[in-house]
Parts: structure tokens; sequence; C-alpha cells
């Protein structure tokens, strides 16, 4: 795994390139996945050279907290992913409103669950976007990286 960040800024005020914020890129077993973070503005053309190739981009959506739902489809649609991972979305009408907005540009789907395998021949072949569901218990699925010094998670029953 290789992990590097693409330093932006957090908010629209100050020079886009400033290192206030980062979009950290995560490279592994041929997947790029891209973390927009606290992002508050559309990323600019040097930040997207430097991001390179996204196959999964995770892009907050609350829709003001962070950045617009105009900017989020802005940067999904300059990032080019084929998969995308909305966030920050517990805000009150937020991922309603994303959804209203996204609906007419990518395909959209929720997962029945808060668990997500992806491989690089199983991304989908255009921009896609997916909504993951809450877990509600933390258990209930198990954990690949166990805490230090614990126990592997046992499979449920």
């Amino acid at each position: 795994m290789r992990v590097r960040n693409v330093p932006t800024n957090v908010g629209e005020l100050g020079d886009p390139r400033s290192n206030n914020n980062s979009v950290f890129v995560i490279e592994v077993a041929g997947l790029c996945i891209a973390h927009l973070g606290h992002l508050h503005h559309v990323l600019t053309r040097d930040q997207l050279m430097l991001l390179g190739r996204i196959d999964a981009l995770f892009v907050p959506v609350d829709g003001g907290m962070t950045m617009s739902h105009a900017q989020a489809l802005a940067n999904i649609k300059l990032s080019d992913p084929r998969l995308v991972i909305p966030m920050h979305f517990g805000f009150m009408g937020s991922p309603d409103a994303f959804f209203e907005a996204a609906t007419k540009l990518y395909p959209i789907r929720a997962e029945t669950g808060s668990v997500l395998l992806v491989r690089r021949k199983t991304l989908p072949k255009a921009t896609e976007i997916r909504f993951l569901q809450a877990a509600n218990k933390p258990d209930r699925h198990p954990v690949s990286c166990p805490a230090s010094g614990s126990a592997p998670p046992r499979p449920p029953a």
C-alpha cells in the first residue's frame, strides 16, 4: 500500500494550493482511492494532475459544511472515478438533495449493507455512485484489521 497526499485549502477564501486540508490517495491492489477529506472547493487543474487516475472517490455531500452539491458534482466530473462513495451526509436533507442533483448525471445505487468489497475487475465501467448503509452494530461485520492486541473477530453465527 502507498499513501500520499495532495495539499488543498479548507475554505474557498484562501489559496486552494495551501496545505490546510489534504486529499489522501491510497494506492492498493491496483486501485487508486482518493478521500477528499474536508475539502471546500473544486479541485484545481494542478491538484487533479497530482491526484492522477482515481478509481474510487470518497466525496463529502453535506451540501454546505464542506462544499456545495454543485462543487461535489464538479469534483466527481473532473476526477472521473469509476466509483463514488458519498460521505458527510448526516445533515437534514443533504442525501436527498445530493441524490436529486446527482441522479441526472450518474447511476446511483444504495448498497444493502455497510461493507462494499471492490476489486479492479469489479469496478463499474463508468462513474457510479453507491451509498453505503450505516452499521448500527459495529460487530455486525467481521473486521479484517482488528485493533492491536485484540483477538481476531469471530464470524457471525
